[in-house]
């Protein structure tokens, strides 16, 4: 084989150059049927059943060993019920003035993928524990008023996104009944909870895209976060954009930082 283009006929002056010892030994060959049999070994590593449903797995029930098949069929079974447990909302829910412990802190504390739920998942060591193994429920809560048209704006998308990520509960409140006398200057205010912890408090509408904001927009942002799926990967919470330094979020006039704000919900808690 030349050593110039190794796909065709070794020349006469490679030869001399590797009796001489220039060039390396010639590799050998591959033959046609050592390639069939690293095919063969390939194929026998994938596992055919993988991914197949219930009903194409009934229909394999005559060529199947009983015990592989039931392995399969439960394997399907627990996927669906894990999808079940996860994909429990699917609308964008009102939160009640006096709700907010049990539908927002506790309900983000929730691991969906538990067997069973502790009526402690409230805990300060069950929220250090939900968060060192990235468990909980994402709650996505929006503070508003009808009389900001951002507000609705919001509404109506997170409405949509609800509808396609049923995993994820979306809330809205009246900003008052969850703080009472918070300005309309912070409207539209996001809660971003996880773990029994709010991950992320967002202010305007500049992260969810200014004045082009639309649900494509509040979308790819809650992506950002971590709130939603991206393709081919889970949910987690995402602190990286939070904001250490409480001043930049003070505003003119009656301002709330994140940690005045923090305050104030766990003294209405």
């Amino acid at each position: 084989m030349s050593t110039t283009n190794p796909d065709q006929i070794e020349t006469e002056w490679d030869q001399l150059q590797r009796k001489y010892g220039n060039l390396p030994p010639k590799p050998p060959r591959e033959t046609e049927d050592q390639k069939t049999k690293e095919l063969v070994n390939a194929l026998e590593e994938v596992d055919t059943l993988e991914g197949k449903t219930l009903d194409q797995l009934d229909a394999l029930e005559d060529e199947l060993d009983e015990d592989t098949l039931t392995k399969y069929r439960n394997k399907r079974i627990e996927e669906m019920k894990r999808q079940q447990r996860r994909n429990r909302f699917g609308e964008l829910l009102h939160l009640g003035k006096d709700d907010f412990l049990t539908e927002v802190t506790k309900a983000s504390a929730v691991d969906p993928d538990a067997q069973e739920t502790s009526e402690s998942a409230g805990s300060s060591s069950q929220h250090e524990q939900l968060e060192q193994q990235n468990c909980g429920t994402w709650v996505v809560l929006h503070l508003y008023q009808e009389s900001a048209s951002p507000c609705v704006l919001i509404n109506r998308c997170l409405a949509t996104l609800a509808a396609n990520y049923k995993e994820v509960k979306f809330m809205k409140a009246i900003s008052t009944d969850v703080v009472p006398d918070y300005p309309n200057s912070r409207l539209p205010t996001v809660l971003l909870y996880f773990g029994g912890t709010c991950k992320k408090q967002i202010v305007g509408v500049d992260e969810w895209g200014g004045k082009d904001i639309n649900k494509n927009t509040i979308e790819r942002a809650l992506k950002r976060f971590g709130v939603l799926r991206r393709e081919g990967e889970m949910a987690q919470s995402d602190n990286s954009s939070d904001e250490s330094d409480e001043e930049k979020e003070r505003i003119r006039g009656k301002g709330y930082s994140s940690m005045r704000l923090d305050n104030l919900l766990s003294r209405r808690l």
